[in-house]
């Protein structure tokens, strides 16, 4: 059976998930801590961020390479198009998706966890320790939000 390792807020895993649905297969979800979670993932896949499928001896690492490991392994029912041009357009908004729109994605969620301790709290996997969900919750806001300004203002050496 196939193994979906995953976060269950990721739109990465959310991507893989829906294909496989839509594909009608049927997978088990393992849910990565993070943190210590990744330890496992990177021993596994050599990279620490999931989706990783995982199907007998084959580990695909990366939701657009899984994408095109199971439309290849399973290519009933279609849902890439045979046609060059339309493919790439495809591939091409799959990758703004994946880019752009994640990126804008991640930094409002990130955002607004700074500001609402039970979104932060809502956010964390359900199998992380009773301490690790208080410490959260309890994190004051302008801390957060003072981690946020530092962590999103901050560039990168050699860049402009």
């Amino acid at each position: 059976m196939l193994e979906l390792k995953q976060f269950r807020h990721s739109a990465f895993c959310l991507k893989v998930r829906m294909v496989l649905q839509a594909k009608n297969l049927k997978y088990r979800v393992i849910e990565i801590i993070p943190g210590i979670g990744q330890i496992g993932i990177f021993r596994l896949s050599g990279q620490r961020q999931v989706p990783v499928l995982v199907d007998g001896d084959n580990v695909v690492p990366d939701s657009s390479t899984i994408i095109r490991y199971i439309e290849a392994e399973h290519p009933n029912p279609k849902l890439m198009p045979d046609n060059p041009k339309q493919a790439a357009q495809v591939h091409l908004i799959e990758d703004w998706a994946d880019t752009t729109l994640a990126k804008a994605v991640n930094k409002s969620l990130i955002n607004a966890a700074a500001i609402d301790p039970e979104l932060r709290n809502c956010l964390l996997p359900q199998e992380a320790p009773i301490s690790v969900s208080q410490l959260m919750g309890n994190l004051p806001s302008q801390l957060s939000q003072s981690y946020i300004k530092i962590t999103t203002t901050k560039s990168i050496p050699g860049t402009a």
